[in-house]
Parts: C-alpha cells; structure tokens; sequence
C-alpha cells in the first residue's frame, strides 16, 4: 500500500533505498 497523504512526491526515498526497490514513475505508466 502506498499513502499518498504522506508523499509529496520528492523522489528522496527512491533516491536513499539502498536495493532500488522504490522508483518514481508519472501516474499512468
């Protein structure tokens, strides 16, 4: 699950996780 409430989109997450497991992709792709 994801909580769009909390993210604002910044792309630290993906940036900072250590095995890629986040990645920033435009809504729809």
């Amino acid at each position: 699950a994801f909580n769009y409430d909390y993210c604002k989109g910044c792309g630290i997450c993906a940036n900072e996780c250590p095995v890629d497991a986040i990645s920033m992709k435009l809504e729809g792709e």
